[in-house]
């Protein structure tokens, strides 16, 4: 219920936008007039060849590799590994972790893709400063929360959720803010307009394809944990955190 507002804060958060430059109608000058008459309304407009598009994917190589990797030690930690723990002292239900587990990301998230825009609305002349333009950073860090993630499912180490969702929320931070100072790199990495634009198109491939590599590496992972959770360590229901079929529940422990 909390979240039904949430979609006014695209109002909201337009109108604290700078709209300076959407207002600027760049006129054309006499001089370039007379040009556009000796070329006969020719069109200038450039446009970005196979073999330029072949320059910039190679430049911007690495920053989609690293945009892969967060994206799937994020979705693999989120969808197959969280999913397998939950805690017998936890204040609530074992089927309730998950929920929890995903609010936090959420909001780390949020805060991880805007808190350039909130930094430079109330100090900007810091925001170059804590711009993160080696990404690969980003990338280790996203890797060493799925490696947390795996070893707290395999041998339930950490003493209670807590962790968990503060690490959840610390990811989604470094989620989000990996694509958004991915953007900005490549922005400051391609000159040229047109080639700017593919560049960042071509960089959403990395996010896409990491999503996917977790779907698919999760279906196994998932079924793995599961069962070392049940068969060894005997933890019973505390070794899934989510729907186990589509229906929902097979009963109403309130009820």
């Amino acid at each position: 219920m909390m979240t039904i507002p949430w979609p006014l804060l695209f109002f909201v958060l337009y109108a604290l936008l700078d709209k300076e430059r959407l207002l600027q109608i760049t006129l054309p000058s006499p001089r370039s007039e007379e040009t556009e008459e000796d070329n006969s309304g020719q069109d200038t407009k450039q446009f970005v060849n196979f073999k330029d598009k072949l320059k910039v994917a190679k430049k911007i190589f690495p920053h989609i590799t690293f945009l892969f990797i967060t994206y799937f030690s994020e979705y693999l930690s989120n969808h197959a590994i969280l999913t397998t723990i939950a805690f017998p002292k936890a204040p609530f239900q074992p089927r309730d972790h998950y929920p929890y587990y995903l609010l936090s990301y959420q909001v780390g998230k949020f805060l991880g893709r805007s808190h350039l825009f909130l930094v430079s609305a109330v100090c900007p002349g810091i925001v170059p400063y804590i711009r993160v333009r080696r990404t690969w950073i980003l990338a280790l860090i996203a890797c060493l929360h799925g490696f947390i993630f795996f070893l707290a499912s395999w041998f339930r180490f950490l003493p209670g959720v807590e962790i968990i969702i503060a690490l959840c929320s610390s990811e989604g931070f470094t989620a989000g803010s990996m694509y958004l100072n991915s953007a900005h790199t490549v922005s400051d990495l391609i000159e040229n307009d047109e080639r700017r634009g593919f560049a960042l198109s071509l960089l959403t491939v990395g996010n896409a394809c990491g999503k996917l590599g977790a779907g698919l590496v999760g279906l196994f992972l998932e079924k793995i944990l599961k069962e070392r959770c049940i068969t060894t360590l005997k933890l019973g229901e505390y070794c899934l955190t989510r729907h186990e079929h589509k229906a929902g529940w097979h009963k109403n422990v309130h009820c």
